[in-house]
């Protein structure tokens, strides 16, 4: 960060089918994140989810609403210790 810290961001291990487009999701999501006044943390779990549920689609695809609401529960119910608030969803992924 700009005070010298850092902060690790995980992802999960996803079955990649073409990487063709995840840099430019991250991107996307990184600008509108950074419209909406989504905070550094935010920016890059949203961007990591993207991005690898990108990779996962062969070719270049959009994704919606529903499939990153859906990543997220998802990623919630595998891992007990790792929470989103329900605001955190829906701040994220309204229409």
């Amino acid at each position: 960060g700009a005070d010298g810290t850092s902060e690790s961001f995980p992802t999960r291990q996803r079955e990649v089918y073409d990487i063709t487009g995840a840099g430019d999701m991250v991107l996307a999501t990184i600008g509108l994140g950074a419209a909406a006044g989504w905070d550094d943390a935010d920016l890059a779990r949203m961007a990591n989810i993207s991005g690898g549920l990108e990779v996962e689609q062969v070719g270049v695809v959009c994704l919606s609403r529903d499939e990153l609401v859906r990543d997220l529960l998802q990623e919630r119910s595998r891992d007990e210790n790792k929470t989103y608030e329900l605001e955190f969803v829906s701040r994220h992924v309204q229409a």
